[in-house]
């Protein structure tokens, strides 16, 4: 990793309740009015997904940009509680409270996201927005997991051999449509995870698997959250093959139908890595209650063929949609 990108993402270290946490705290941190953005990264993730997003944020101005790193990731520590929602959950709120945020935009990217609706719910009185990238929420079988509910220290043991093998070089990549428009995004994961060390990765990545309900789900939640007054936005890539929009986006689609959903094309599960100015636009005008122009939007892409969908809960062939898409199917074989 280069000098200028440890610089960028070192951020600073606060003792919580539960064991230390690494975040990153920047934009307009002076300006008492700016809105603030709280980012949550999912599994197996750290500060580094939302870096050139953030980068984004922090050139538009007007707005505190927090990420951070969840126990078990990044430079936060590998805690001895359970990974379950409420040490997650814990660690946001003591954390906002900590450095004193008023009501706070949360934006949640896959695990972050189920997290980010468990705070909202405990929390409403913090929240002013609630932006879900790729969310986890809805029951979601994970393959897998059942070895490592049995055999979690083999587990660690065995996925930090084949990160080791097959290399993250190799790993990193595939959540992404096409790395070559996110060339720097790809380094800038690849060198974090190896900062923070293969093994509290690995250690971080299957605890969390083996403890977080990932196959209930937290449907209830989700349910109870859709009746409090908090504006909402999900946005998916649309040829994730990570968290499957044709699988998952039907359900969150019932049960919150008055949220705003829209389908990022020719992106993959960390599509804020892959078009940041585009996915800004978007999170910005949610925000500040603006209408979303597709090309005001769309002349911002990286990928020249990116642009976005707009759904709706009334559409019954949202499966069909992807099922439709050749090229998305042959991506999960």
């Amino acid at each position: 990793m280069t000098t200028e990108t440890k610089d960028k993402i070192v951020g600073e270290t606060v003792q919580l309740s539960d064991g230390k946490t690494r975040y990153i705290l920047e934009g307009d941190v002076d300006n008492e009015k700016a809105p603030v953005l709280v980012c949550l990264h999912g599994l197996s993730g750290g500060v580094f997904v939302w870096e050139l997003f953030a980068r984004e944020m922090v050139k538009r101005g007007g707005y505190k940009i927090l990420r951070y790193d969840e126990y078990g990731n990044g430079f936060s520590d590998a805690v001895t509680s359970k990974h379950e929602p409420e040490l997650f959950v814990r660690q946001l709120a003591e954390l906002i409270d900590h450095l004193k945020l008023p009501k706070v935009n949360l934006l949640g990217h896959s695990l972050g996201g189920a997290v980010s609706i468990l705070y909202a719910n405990k929390h409403p009185d913090k929240v002013e927005n609630l932006i879900l990238l790729s969310p986890a929420g809805m029951k979601w079988v994970l393959y897998g997991t059942g070895f490592i509910k049995v055999f979690p220290g083999m587990s660690a043991f065995f996925f930090e051999q084949f990160l080791r093998a097959y290399s993250m070089e190799r790993a990193v990549p595939s959540t992404f449509f096409d790395p070559k428009y996110s060339k720097e995004g790809v380094e800038i994961y690849v060198d974090s995870i190896k900062e923070a060390g293969l093994r509290h990765f690995a250690d971080g990545t299957t605890k969390t698997l083996k403890d977080f309900p990932f196959a209930e789900g937290i449907v209830d939640q989700v349910k109870e959250f859709g009746q409090k007054d908090i504006k909402i936005m999900i946005l998916w890539g649309e040829f994730d093959t990570t968290v499957q929009p044709d699988v998952l986006l039907p359900k969150w689609l019932e049960v919150l139908p008055n949220a705003k959903y829209y389908s990022i094309k020719y992106c993959r599960h960390d599509f804020m890595t892959e078009e940041p100015a585009m996915c800004g636009k978007l999170i910005t005008s949610f925000i500040q209650g603006e209408e979303i122009s597709a090309p005001e939007v769309c002349k911002l892409r990286e990928n020249k063929d990116a642009e976005f969908v707009e759904l709706t809960s009334g559409d019954k062939k949202i499966k069909a949609f992807w099922e439709s898409k050749q090229e998305y199917q042959d991506m999960l074989l």
